[in-house]
């Protein structure tokens, strides 16, 4: 990261980063600051903390719509229904990932923000997309083609780690001389912050670093260490096999994702790959009693060696899945 510079962590699901967007560069400007823009998949934040996004609870999602529109009246700036909610971001944040100049970057930023929360597009639609970045100047038909490569996909991936590493949980983010805010509404504090008038000192907030629990929610306490495990599978129809792997497998459907502890799968549309390759997804379980209940519940056979099992099978567009245990592995003590 640039000296001093604000690093931006955003996904265009998020009406929040939208309106973040249309003012951070002016005040970061105020303060002799630049803006380094990080896309980021929001929901594998979610996963990787185990939190549900606004739009999967109604009531939140309701009063975020209103309290938003309210926002960006008085900002002056458009905010409309996007064309749905929630939808797959992939294909926009892989775009703006993408090893081009800064100054065309922020008129990329500019161009998507604009086409899901001022215009109404789908911005999972190749050709909107490509529309899009025309009209910001750029190749749009390249960048699109650019984005759909392994390398591309990769640097999404890496990014959205290395996020979840720095601590980031949700979306948008600043994070400015190791100092995190969140949300729209912390930019308040983001600014004073870079004005050199926080409220807070060094050693009145290392008392809050991590206070001890007295009492926690059963979920909570139950609840074991999450992996981030970010899988993209190419599909003629993600949203049938979303629904196979929620009913097969008990992964959540959360528009074009299946998403369980340590996991998750992002379908986009093409050419499945299973066919054609050995490629497969592998879960690990805790145990081969595991496994072979596993096994019986999806009808396929269980492949048993010493100090291994595993099991089999294909999803309806021929990807390989293969449910297995290892001692001493790292799924043990984990569960599918």
């Amino acid at each position: 990261m640039a000296a001093g510079a604000v690093r931006f962590y955003f996904d265009y699901i998020s009406s929040n980063a939208y309106l973040a967007w249309s003012q951070l560069h002016a005040m970061a400007e105020r303060h002799g600051r630049s803006v380094e823009p990080v896309p980021v998949l929001f929901a594998g934040l979610l996963e990787a903390h185990g939190q549900l996004g606004p739009a999967e609870v109604p009531p939140k999602a309701l009063w975020m719509a209103r309290n938003n529109l309210r926002k960006a009246t008085l900002l002056g700036i458009p905010l409309r229904p996007p064309a749905s909610h929630p939808f797959n971001p992939l294909l926009v944040l892989r775009v703006s990932s993408l090893p081009i100049e800064e100054d065309a970057r922020r008129s990329l930023i500019d161009a998507l923000f604009a086409a899901t929360w001022a215009r109404e597009l789908r911005v999972d639609d190749p050709a909107v997309v490509a529309r899009a970045v025309d009209e910001a100047g750029l190749d749009g038909e390249a960048l699109v083609a650019e984005a759909g490569r392994a390398e591309s996909k990769a640097r999404l991936r890496q990014q959205t780690e290395l996020a979840i590493g720095a601590g980031v949980f949700g979306v948008p983010t600043a994070i400015v001389d190791g100092e995190l805010f969140w949300g729209y509404d912390d930019f308040p504090f983001l600014e004073r912050f870079l004005a050199g008038s926080d409220p807070i000192d060094g050693e009145a907030a290392k008392a809050w670093r991590r206070p001890i629990p007295s009492a926690m929610r059963r979920q909570h306490r139950e609840r074991r260490a999450l992996r981030l495990s970010h899988v993209n599978l190419p599909a003629r129809d993600p949203d049938a096999q979303v629904r196979w792997y929620s009913e097969r497998l008990g992964l959540e459907a959360r528009a074009h994702f299946a998403l369980g502890p340590g996991t998750l799968i992002a379908f986009e549309p093409g050419e499945p790959i299973g066919p054609r390759g050995s490629a497969h997804i592998g879960f690990e379980v805790a145990s081969a009693e595991e496994v072979a209940a596993w096994a019986a519940r999806l009808g396929a056979p269980v492949e048993s060696e010493v100090g291994s099992a595993s099991t089999k099978l294909r999803d309806p567009e021929g990807n390989q899945i293969e449910i297995y245990w290892e001692p001493g592995g790292p799924g043990a003590g984990s569960t599918l």
